[in-house]
């Protein structure tokens, strides 16, 4: 139910060492100390108007039959090539199909041995026509020359040398990989835990919970105490494989260091943003690129991840068109368009313009048996199959939308649908029960759902497998595993490949 109110199991560790952080290359301008001054050829603007990816400018590019290319470079220092994907959005114009190249500098001499093709990294293997696509190379991944594998200079480069029609990036980063905070275990893949932390809402705290390779089941390992004012209504990992916590008590979002939440008796804040007071009721966090999205009674609200990095107070982008109503979970799709489940009208809604906040598809409740699919909906997040599910706060069940059934608004029957207990009519809301039903829902690695079931303070998990026919299978309850929960948002780490962020 919404809510508004104004070493130990870790594994076996090496000692931590500092994990490489997020480093933003140009999102609207430059950053970090990178500048375009090594571009050459011509036929590039930094400055470009429109199209832009989340607010303008962007980077046109025009390639020139002399060779041109557009250059980030970094005066104040090179960076390792493993610790970093480069992620960049590009959009194709009306023509699309366009040939770019990647190059990787240092000291002035190339450092890869040849020049990458992008094409390869892009959805779909072509840049597209009239859309924005996004590519990510990691750049670890690549063979490097006798001038070694670290880079001070990023070239997008027209290496064919032919006059091509325009294109355009925007979004630049160097994204350091979300797993570099369990980097410390040995035999990573075998051995490193899986960790489900689920927010305690009335006991401002977080449980813990911790399951090894190959086993079935999570199990209790702690609870981490926060400050006695905070209330936590949902937690979300950030791309640095930082915590975010949603503090509805305090119209605040904080981050944690998941070290300091797995080990520390009293973990503190290394982060505190107070922007999204006057919002009312926070719900949900999400990320995607540079920026945060949150989800409030004022509706959608925007933030550069750097400003909540560094405690900057720029006013939020805020998002409050007609199509939403007490928003509440948030899921970002494959294509990078945000799912809203809107608590107030029992609908779930697609975002697909995160400069405008235009929505484009609307789905509404759609009766499932006995059962409905989306009343009162609150938690939603995608599987492996690109389904998106939805939680409903108001009867007990979770249903499933097969990714065809998402590009066009309606009320579609889900592909699959799960009923938890108890029995129809026998705990409803307003019947035997006045708390809730489903909260939050996330996916673990194994592809299992979980939920936060607020009808018991339980968290339930279902077993799934399919893709439009779907089966699945009942898996054990954690018991206790929070207090009246509010929106009850469920965070995984590591954060498993069914997470399209």
């Amino acid at each position: 139910m919404l809510k508004l109110v104004v070493g130990i199991g870790i594994g076996l560790l090496f000692a931590a060492t500092a994990a490489a952080q997020d480093v933003p290359v140009y999102t609207d301008g430059f950053l970090s100390g990178f500048d375009g001054n090594s571009s050459y050829g011509g036929g590039y603007d930094f400055n470009n108007a429109t199209p832009f990816h989340n607010g303008p400018p962007s980077i046109a590019l025009t390639g020139t039959a002399g060779c041109n290319a557009i250059s980030f470079y970094h005066a104040g220092g090179a960076y390792a090539a493993a610790n970093y994907t480069l992620r960049f959005f590009v959009h194709g114009g009306a023509a699309g199909g366009q040939s770019l190249y990647l190059y990787l500098q240092i000291n002035g001499g190339t450092g890869i041995l040849n020049p990458v093709q992008i094409n390869p990294y892009i959805a779909g293997g072509t840049i597209p026509a009239n859309a924005w696509a996004q590519v990510t190379v990691p750049l670890g991944s690549l063979a490097f020359n006798a001038n070694g594998s670290n880079f001070d200079r990023i070239d997008l480069a027209n290496d064919d040398c032919t006059v091509q029609p325009t294109l355009y990036i925007d979004d630049v980063s160097l994204v350091a990989p979300s797993s570099a905070p369990s980097a410390n275990y040995i035999f990573g893949d075998s051995f490193e835990p899986e960790y489900m932390l689920v927010p305690q809402y009335t006991s401002n705290s977080i449980n813990v919970y911790q399951r090894n390779t190959n086993t079935t089941d999570f199990s209790y390992v702690r609870t981490a105490t926060l400050a006695a004012s905070i209330k936590p209504n949902s937690l979300s990992f950030a791309p640095d494989g930082n915590l975010w916590v949603v503090d509805d008590g305090n119209s605040q979002m904080l981050r944690y260091s998941l070290q300091s939440i797995l080990t520390g008796a009293n973990p503190v804040a290394a982060s505190v943003s107070h922007s999204a007071a006057g919002f009312g009721g926070l719900y949900d966090m999400a990320f995607f690129g540079d920026y945060a999205y949150v989800a409030s009674d004022g509706g959608i609200i925007k933030f550069a991840t750097f400003d909540l990095n560094n405690q900057i107070a720029n006013a939020p982008t805020q998002f409050n068109s007609a199509s939403l109503s007490t928003p509440a979970g948030l899921a970002f799709d494959a294509q990078g368009r945000l799912w809203i489940c809107n608590n107030g009208n029992s609908s779930a809604v697609r975002m697909n313009n995160l400069n405008t906040g235009n929505i484009d598809v609307t789905l509404t409740d759609a009766a499932v048996g006995a059962r409905h699919a989306m009343i009162s909906s609150e938690g939603v997040a995608f599987d492996e199959y690109g389904s998106l599910w939805v939680g409903n706060n108001f009867e007990p069940t979770i249903s499933a939308y097969a990714d065809t059934q998402l590009n066009a608004s309606g009320s579609p029957t889900p592909v699959y649908h799960i009923d938890f207990a108890p029995a129809l009519g026998s705990g409803d809301i307003g019947a035997a029960h006045p708390t809730g039903y489903v909260g939050g829902i996330a996916f673990d690695r194994r592809g299992d759902v979980r939920a936060n079931y607020e009808y018991d303070y339980s968290v339930q998990a279902y077993t799934v497998s399919g893709g439009l026919a779907y089966t699945g299978a009942l898996l054990t309850a954690l018991s206790n595993a929070t207090t009246d929960p509010g929106r009850g948002g469920i965070a995984i780490w590591p954060v498993p490949s069914t997470l399209h962020r």
